[in-house]
């Protein structure tokens, strides 16, 4: 996935944290579609709180036609100073050593 992420401008997702993760290690701009039978309709508050920081564009499942894509990504792809805010902001959420924090905090509990 790295080369795919590396060669991309936009992503187009569901809102999982493990994607959402990645998204941001790779510093890429989304569209996230959460899917609606998640547990506690978690995908739907991790999109919110991505799109808030400005990172990426919620896009409800039930509002998700191929016409709604195709002008959503055509308002980004064509927009630079938008993707380049985007990417900024992928990157500020980026954290890239959360593993070896949680293995740290995991040792330092269990201690």
């Amino acid at each position: 996935m790295e080369c795919v992420y590396a060669a991309a401008d936009l992503a187009v997702s569901r809102s999982g944290s493990l994607s959402i993760s990645e998204l941001n290690l790779n510093s890429l701009p989304s569209i996230l579609i959460p899917y609606p039978y998640a547990a506690a309709d978690h995908q739907k508050f991790n999109a919110i709180a991505i799109e808030d920081a400005g990172a990426s564009i919620m896009l409800p499942d039930k509002e998700c036609t191929s016409e709604k894509i195709i002008e959503l990504i055509t308002e980004l792809i064509f927009n630079d100073k938008m993707l380049d805010l985007m990417k900024n902001a992928n990157q500020a959420l980026a954290r890239p050593d959360a593993v070896n924090n949680i293995v740290n905090l995991i040792k330092n509990c269990a201690k």
